[in-house]
Order: C-alpha cells, then sequence, then structure tokens
C-alpha cells in the first residue's frame, strides 16, 4: 500500500455516448490539495464512430456534432495520464462506473493501464450518513449543483462533496482517526473489471431502497389493495419518470420496493415489454405457481391515477363525514 496525503486527490467523471463503457464523450478533471480546488481541466471526446445513443444525448446534451472534430480518447489520455499516477488518489462518485469507463476505453485503444488507487465518493458521503444522488448529497452539505451530468461540473461537485465530507469527519473523529480509516477504504485500479458495456437499468442500483422503504409519508394517505403490502421491483427504463420518484409512490400507496429479484415479488413492472432477465425469472415462478404480476408502464400508471383519485375521494369522504 503507498502512503497518501488524504487531502489531496483528483476528482474525475465520466460521460458516455451509447451504452458501450468505450464510449466516452468528455471528462471533467479536478485536483484538490489541502482540501482545497487548485486546477480543473475539461476534454470533449470523440467516441468510436461518433456513434451516440438518444438516451445518453438526453442526458448530458452531448451530441455528435459537438464532438464530430474532437480528439479521440487515446489523444486526450496523452493530455490527462499525469493526473493517474502514485502522487494523488482518484476519487469518483460512484467510482465503479467511471472507472470502468476508462478501463474499457484504455483497452480499446490498447493502452497500458495506469496503477494506482482510489476512493469512491459513495462511500465517503455515507460515513456522513448521505444517501441519494450526487446533487442530493452535495445539496445537504450546502453544495448547490446547476448543471448535473456536465463531467466538470459533477467532478467539482464530486470534489466539494468529498472535501466538506472530510472536514465534518475530522470535527468528529479527528485528523489521525480520519486519515487511517479512509487509507483502509483506498482500492487498486486493478480491481475494476474490464466490461463491455452497461445496462441503463443498472444505474438504478444507486437509490437507497431501504431509506425509500422507511420514509415517513402524509397520514392522509391510505394504503391501497394495488400496492399494499406488496413488494414490487422494476425493470427497464421508465419514460414518465425517474425510478426514484416510482419507488416512493409505491410506498406511499403502502407497498415496498427493491432492486433484488427474489419470490416475494408481488409485482414485477416491466417498463420497456422486452423480456429481461428478471421477466424471465418471474414467468418460470408463474409457471411454478407464484402470484406475480408482470405490467407495463402504461398499466401502473393506472394503477398510480386511480390510486390518487381513490384517496381523494376518501378524504373528502372522510372530511364530509366529521
Amino acid at each position: 500500500m503507498y502512503s497518501f496525503d488524504i487531502n489531496k486527490f483528483v476528482s474525475i467523471d465520466f460521460e458516455t455516448a451509447t451504452r458501450n463503457l468505450n464510449s466516452a464523450c468528455s471528462i471533467g478533471i479536478v485536483n484538490v490539495e489541502n482540501l482545497e480546488i487548485v486546477s480543473e481541466d475539461y476534454y470533449l471526446i470523440r467516441p468510436p464512430r461518433n456513434e451516440y445513443d438518444n438516451h445518453n444525448i438526453n442526458i448530458h446534451n452531448i451530441t455528435p456534432e459537438d464532438t464530430c472534430n474532437c480528439d479521440t480518447f487515446d489523444l486526450v489520455w496523452e493530455k490527462i495520464k499525469e493526473h493517474f499516477d502514485h502522487d494523488a488518489y482518484i476519487t469518483a462518485f460512484n467510482a465503479n462506473f467511471d472507472l470502468a469507463v476508462l478501463k474499457a476505453c484504455l483497452n480499446n485503444y490498447e493502452i497500458e493501464e495506469p496503477d494506482f488507487y482510489y476512493l469512491d465518493s459513495l462511500m465517503i458521503s455515507r460515513y456522513c450518513g448521505l444517501t441519494g444522488k450526487l446533487p442530493e448529497r452535495a445539496n445537504a452539505l450546502g453544495i448547490i449543483q446547476e448543471n448535473h451530468h456536465n463531467a466538470l461540473d459533477d467532478a467539482r461537485i464530486n470534489a466539494l462533496l468529498t472535501i466538506e465530507c472530510f472536514k465534518k469527519l475530522n470535527n468528529e473523529i479527528g485528523n489521525r482517526t480520519l486519515h487511517k480509516e479512509m487509507l483502509k477504504e483506498l482500492e487498486n485500479f486493478n480491481k475494476i473489471r474490464l466490461r463491455e458495456s452497461t445496462s441503463f437499468h443498472k444505474k438504478f442500483r444507486q437509490i437507497d431502497t431501504a431509506s425509500i422503504n422507511s420514509m415517513e409519508f402524509s397520514k392522509e394517505l391510505i394504503p391501497d389493495a394495488d400496492f399494499a403490502g406488496k413488494l414490487v421491483v422494476f425493470t427497464g427504463e421508465l419514460k414518465s419518470m425517474d425510478r426514484e420518484a416510482a419507488m416512493k409512490k409505491v410506498v406511499e400507496r403502502g407497498g415496498i420496493v427493491a432492486d433484488s429479484f427474489t419470490k416475494k415479488i408481488n409485482i414485477l413492472v416491466n417498463t420497456n415489454k422486452v423480456d429481461t432477465t428478471k421477466v424471465k425469472k418471474a414467468k418460470e415462478w408463474i409457471e411454478k405457481g407464484l402470484n406475480i404480476q408482470i405490467i407495463d408502464e402504461k398499466t401502473f400508471l393506472e394503477y398510480l391515477e386511480w390510486n390518487y383519485g381513490y384517496i381523494e375521494h376518501w378524504k373528502n369522504w372522510r372530511y364530509n363525514f366529521k
């Protein structure tokens, strides 16, 4: 294990053009020394064949026109590789994703992998009791993000989040203990597995379902038959809302949500009408006699609409009864 100054690190963030992990189209890099930002860099990257998926464009607003004349990753790497050495460690929010992108890009251009250590700020912020996505965790510490999914802004906000978490933890447990605990959490880049692509639904696994299930909602709302006491799992990408919002609506109506798939499931919301692994497994269990509903997004929304109307009717009835 190398000796690090935990107050000196490099915060990074990648955006990708497609579901392929080697399709980096931008990177933000923020250098921190003595818990102060000292420099920032941002590069647009021309992904392989300059191909993009509309889903990705809708997330970060980078288009093929933006990168058609930009350097490919191998040329950008020559400009940024100095950041990935032993002088400082790397941080990223949900580092497994960003470093998987880095590994896939290096592999695609047959570039020798650097040897460095990283610290996941997702874990660091959990030490401070924070949950949610990057903007939500940052906001809890008074850091406002205005341009989420811009690689430089995400790298900057991640750096500020890490800085504030370190300051908070330093006040609580002391610098020496903090240094010792953080060194235990450092991982080597060689731990990151080389993967070809990522499915969009995997990003939803960042959602803290335990926190959602424990949320308290207005006592004016009552459970209903569609969701009350039922375990609901989603597969695929929702078009009408993000998955976290959908999960909260389920719990609001008395249901329970999960990411993992077990035989206890009652409702599987198959938003893309594709036979994913979850759908295939649910169908197998249905054939074996388990009572599992497989519904599409339209039906899910109909459940929510009916439930809302029912709740409003119930509230009006209770008011008039009084």
